[in-house]
């Protein structure tokens, strides 16, 4: 890009200082002029361009010049003088004497030249210059003159300015000037997508035509040239890149071009006062426009073609008749020079702005103009105006840099801008009206928010682009190894440096390179991890997106189909990496190997570390196709017992498959870890752990201690070389807070509190502890194994003394009803049943082995009943664990009572539910965990054993015995909430109950800022989060250095204030929505048992016609909304207001709660709160 140096011009006129748009400017990057005069060898007669047009200058352009002509005499220009004035020729080449200018000049003619009473009159001597050249044939000798203007270099780098501005008609094309080029910019990007160079100096005017397919770019030199380039273009592509027609229009700077609706004329205009209308298919002269007395600023065809409007220097706006370029009349309100002319949208209204620094709009016809509005707009001069697509805004920018847009019905300001930094010069508005480019002095194009005055990208100065990756050959290498690889992408010329993310790999860039295409050597340490690189290569314009490329462990294969089976597998040799792929649902692979007795085999499985989407589920099988090995963790490790043939499996854990779904597998000598022991330690003690694996080498004990300072739940790593390097897998312990206990073999008694460190070491086994408790003592028995990596599905359950089931409970059946529908999940809240007319909230409902509990009764025949759930798991009750429920299977509504009670028959089962648990609900996952209230002193025992029956080695766990610990921690959401004026927004509070707790949470948000409230409320027993409002009052407002929101809870527990907090942010205050939702009762009471009715009304805002849907959030328990139907509680589009009713259950506790009732706009996924 070529920089140019910016200098005020002293404007002799107005005797300030002028702007760069003054016609008599100077060349802004000239100092001086170099002038080489070209003279003949012999003897000449005197010279037109340094002696007779210096004399003219000295003597008579004051009167007679292109402004005032006395006489009708101009005597700038050689051309002038030949045509004379109104009395004909002054001047007949070679006869002096017949040439009434020497007799003006010699006081021989009236008029004398100069006049008597002019200050400074010729000399006889410089009169008989004249003489002489009229009578040596007076010839024009102004074209040997050549003028040699250097280029001044700037001293400091600045780019060209951004004066002229043009959207594609469909919005998807912004064209900026330049120097000698035309830089072409995806609006909605920001991007620069093309340019157009070759331009003749400063590009002064651009425009499209109506229908997208030209585009014309307008640049000169001052007081040299000025050119058009007509460029082709198609449909939604960029212009082409060789101008259609070049026309030499002006001998000076073009100001401004205009199509005409067609596209098939062309006006321009600029300082040589002239406006032309050209032919855009042939570039032929059509007709010149001449009237307008100084430099010409702006053209504009009015929308049906038929008139031009002109805005000039002269201080007048004229408008002509296109098809014979008749002037039709001058609207002379301006009293300054009109810089900018703009017809509306529908062709009635005329609008212009200027130096006068105001806004002027016409109501104009081919008949005549009427000033319809005159307004003082701006504290500079007006640079450019621009129409809406829809003719309700115009748009004005300024030299006091700020632009605005007008209400065009009562030219008022809809929007003040924000004030630029720099002049601007240029403005153009999206035809869709959300964005406007404004073009700066300094060089900037900015891009607004039509609405709001954002800066939504900045595209010039162009920034360089930072480096692109696109591709690199080859794509992987193995370790050990230095590569050469060549990396494709875009702007990459400029290279500097090469880095990667993997410790042992490093990147140098080679020599050469091109912006397409870079050489980088990469070596790889031999035991450097294998998987995914991120290579990233640095120019001085900024880094790349890191590009991958793989480091594989072993040399790699691809894979070979049909391998569908460990019969059919693909028989490969150890080591080896395996390049493959699901590329269909359903797909498993196999990979079979001849392996030893004894033989240790590690596998990896590369699959998200590559970029891919397969969730991977790995199996080895024995020579008998045995399953003896799974994982769902990419990584195996084995001691293969026996010779033979072995298999490998790979499958996505949904069986899904396409080209996303690829992987790495690499068999061999790889270092696996698959289980420790103990799996846990206690802080501050010391252990010996037990490592379990394949490749790990001759240490397989390795002794710790762990740091009294240790967090509690922490892992802490185990250190452990091996011959092959560091290990794969979990190679870390927990950190514990009881004393531990590691059986040797028998019953262990465990004291409480306490954690038993245990596994089951074979198929079918289990592990008993015993422990002491007293009655009505509450102790709490947790498994912690899958969570920490091991295979075992737990079961723990206690017994008496004797080693006998104890019983925790008697369920006597009362009624049934039945599944219906669908199958459902061991998840899912929701069950859809066959009736429910005995049923009422809280009610437990006994499914095959899983006890269940009523949250919400069905709204309708077509509705799920709703269970408590937790963490969008339903929870099981008394230790029961969710399972699958099919279709048609029987529930019963069950009473609990004590173990051992006794009942009439009633036809339904009486069942005896024992200290039993699978799963430990919401946050145990597969480990298990029992609530044991002693229900007389003495001991008890707790065995420990797998669910499938499973065991090995890897099974351990740790078995931890404690005294309940209650407490909670609180949450809320949104943490940052956006609040309209004069609205609210509902917000959550959560509650994470910890170890049983169920008691209330009293909350209330704290650091409200001024105008904001929120009412506190309580989290009600046995609940895990409520709903309230936050407000914000029509004048609220987020002060700077506002502290953020917070959430406080209390809670009495054990007869202690117990407090928790939750951090925030700060709060968003915007204008009204779309909606604003209001109740007629600000409070509302009901009875237990009872039913009370709420009107909602909804304010509709901002042209918004559609549907609205109501939600009521935050009720307690037990308090529902009645009648809903499928759609919800919904306002109409013909609606304001809709009523409802709020039941509650007979068993509701009195207390005092807000709720909120929230309306929904569809689509934004926006909430209005009441």
């Amino acid at each position: 890009m070529r920089s140019r140096i910016r200098f005020d011009i002293w404007d002799r006129d107005k005797n300030k200082r002028g702007s760069a748009m003054s016609p008599d400017r100077l060349s802004l990057f000239s100092l001086f002029l170099a002038l080489a005069v070209i003279t003949p060898a012999a003897a000449e007669p005197p010279s037109y361009s340094k002696q007779v047009r210096p004399f003219f200058s000295r003597y008579c352009l004051e009167c007679h010049n292109a402004k005032e002509g006395e006489g009708g005499l101009n005597l700038e220009s050689y051309a002038a003088l030949l045509e004379g004035g109104k009395k004909g020729p002054v001047l007949v080449a070679g006869k002096a004497d017949d040439s009434s200018i020497v007799g003006m000049v010699e006081g021989k003619v009236k008029p004398f030249m100069p006049p008597k009473k002019a200050s400074r009159r010729p000399t006889a001597e410089e009169a008989a210059v004249l003489r002489a050249w009229i009578n040596a044939g007076a010839k024009d000798d102004g074209g040997t003159t050549v003028v040699v203007l250097p280029e001044i270099k700037p001293r400091v780098m600045v780019a060209a300015p951004v004066a002229a501005l043009a959207y594609r008609p469909d919005g998807k094309l912004l064209a900026a000037s330049g120097w000698r080029e035309v830089e072409l910019i995806d609006p909605n990007t920001g991007d620069v997508v093309g340019k157009l160079p070759g331009q003749t100096g400063d590009v002064t005017a651009l425009a499209f035509s109506r229908d997208g397919l030209q585009l014309a770019v307008a640049s000169g030199s001052p007081g040299t040239t000025g050119e058009v380039r007509l460029y082709k273009t198609a449909a939604g592509a960029l212009p082409a890149g060789s101008p259609a027609q070049t026309i030499a229009a002006h001998k000076d700077v073009i100001l401004d071009v205009a199509f005409s609706p067609d596209g098939k004329a062309l006006a321009t205009c600029g300082y040589d006062r002239l406006i032309k209308l050209w032919n855009t298919e042939t570039g032929q002269l059509l007709r010149e426009l001449k009237d307008h007395s100084d430099a010409v600023y702006a053209v504009t065809f009015s929308p049906d073609g038929a008139l031009l409007a002109s805005g000039s220097a002269d201080r007048a706006v004229k408008v002509w008749q296109v098809a014979d370029g008749k002037r039709l009349y001058t609207l002379s309100d301006s009293t300054d020079w009109v810089y900018s002319v703009a017809w509306s949208p529908d062709g009635r209204r005329l609008a212009a702005g200027g130096v006068d620094k105001s806004l002027r709009v016409w109501e104009v016809s081919a008949q005549g103009g009427r000033l319809v509005n005159s307004v003082f707009a701006h504290e500079g001069s007006v640079i450019r105006v621009a129409w809406s697509a829809d003719g309700k805004t115009l748009y004005s920018v300024s030299e006091d840099r700020v632009a605005k847009a007008w209400d065009a019905g009562r030219m008022v300001e809809r929007i003040v801008y924000a004030k630029q930094p720099e002049a601007p010069l240029a403005l153009a508005v999206r035809p869709d009206q959300k964005q406007l480019a404004v073009g700066r002095y300094d060089g900037v194009l900015v891009l607004l928010d039509e609405a709001t005055g954002k800066t939504q990208s900045q595209p010039l100065p162009a920034k360089p682009k930072p480096p692109v990756l696109n591709k690199a050959t080859p794509a992987s290498a193995v370790r050990g190894q230095t590569v050469r690889i060549k990396l494709e992408g875009q702007n990459l010329d400029g290279a500097t440096e090469a880095t990667t993310n993997l410790p042992g790999v490093k990147a140098v860039i080679a020599a050469g390179g091109a912006p397409s295409a870079i050489d980088v050597d990469v070596a790889i340490a031999a035991d450097a991890a294998p998987g995914q690189c991120q290579l990233t290569v640095k120019t001085p314009a900024g880094a790349s997106v890191p590009f991958s490329f793989i480091v594989d462990r072993f040399n790699p294969i691809i894979e070979v189909e049909p391998n569908d089976s460990p019969r059919t597998g693909q028989k490969i040799s150890l080591p080896a990496t395996v390049i493959g792929a699901a590329g269909r649902a359903g797909d498993v692979d196999y990979y079979r190997f001849e392996a030893k007795a004894g033989q240790e085999v590690g596998v990896q499985l590369l699959t998200a570390a590559i970029g891919s989407k397969l969730e991977p589920i790995l199996e080895l099988t024995d020579p008998d196709d045995r399953v003896v090995a799974e994982s769902a963790k990419g990584l195996l490790g084995y001691t293969c017992p026996v010779a033979g043939v072995y298999a490998v499996g790979v499958h996505d854990r949904d069986y899904r498959g396409d080209g996303s779904m690829f992987y790495r597998l690499n068999i061999g000598n790889i270092p696996v870890v698959t289980g420790v022991f103990p799996l846990g330690v206690q802080r501050g003690a010391d252990a010996d752990i037990q490592v379990e694996g394949v490749h790990l080498g001759p240490m397989r004990t390795v002794h710790i201690k762990t740091p009294a300072a240790a967090a509690l739940g922490s892992r802490l790593p185990v250190p452990l070389t091996t011959p092959n390097g560091p290990p794969l897998g979990d190679l870390s312990v927990l950190v514990g807070e009881f004393p531990e206990a590691t059986p040797a073999a028998g019953v262990v008694e465990l004291p409480v509190p306490s954690t038993a460190n245990g596994r089951i070491d074979k198929p079918g086994a289990t592990t008993t502890y015993r422990f002491k408790a007293k009655k009505g003592q509450t102790l709490f028995l947790e498994i912690n194994a899958r969570r920490l990596g091991s295979p075992l599905d737990s079961t723990i359950e206690i017994l008496d003394a004797a080693g006998m089931p104890l019983p925790r409970a008697t369920l006597r059946c009362l009624s049934k009803t039945y599944i219906m529908f669908r199958d459902h999940d061991s998840a899912g809240a929701g069950i859809r049943i066959e009736n429910w007319n005995d049923l009422a909230v809280n009610d437990y409902l006994l499914v095959g082995e899983e006890l269940m509990r009523i949250n919400q009764l069905p709204k309708n025949p077509d509705d799920d009943c709703q269970f408590f759930a937790r963490d969008g798991q339903r929870l099981g009750y008394l230790g029961t664990t969710p399972t699958h429920h099919p279709l048609g299977e029987v529930m019963y509504k069950v009473a609990l009572h004590p173990p051992g009670a006794q009942f009439a028959p009633n036809g339904l089962p009486v069942v005896t539910l024992y200290y039993r648990n699978d799963d430990g609900g919401p946050g145990f996952g597969k480990d298990s965990r029992l609530v044991f209230d002693a229900p007389a002193d003495g001991d008890y025992q707790v065995r420990v054993g797998d669910s499938r029956g499973q065991g090995g080695p890897l099974y351990a766990y740790r078995l931890t015995i404690r005294s309940p610990r209650p407490s909670f921690n609180v949450s809320f959401s949104p943490t940052a909430p956006t609040v309209t004026k004069g609205g609210a927004v509902p917000m959550t509070a959560t509650a994470d109950r910890i170890d049983d707790y169920e008691g209330p949470i009293e909350v209330h948000l704290d650091n409200l800022p001024p105008g904001f409230n929120a009412p506190p409320t309580t989290i009600p027993a046995g609940e895990n989060s409520t709903v309230f409002a936050v407000y914000a009052e029509p004048t609220a407002t987020v002060p700077p250095g506002a502290a953020p929101l917070k959430l406080t809870a209390h809670a009495t527990i054990n007869g202690q204030d117990v407090a928790r907090e939750a951090a925030g942010a700060l709060p968003k205050v915007t204008e009204p929505g779309d909606i604003v939702t209001t109740t007629e009762q600000s409070e509302v009471t009901v009875a237990p048992g009872g039913d009370v009715r709420v009107t909602a009304t909804v304010q509709r805002r901002n042209g918004f016609a559609g549907r609205i849907p109501l939600e009521v959030l935050g009720l307690p328990h037990g308090v529902r909304v009645l009648d809903v139907g499928l759609n919800g509680i919904l306002i109409t589009e013909k609606e304001t207001t809709r009523t409802f009713v709020i039941h509650a259950e007979p068993w509701v506790e009195p207390m005092t709660h807000p709720f909120v009732v929230a309306a929904k706009q569809e689509g934004k996924n926006v909430e209005f709160a009441a």
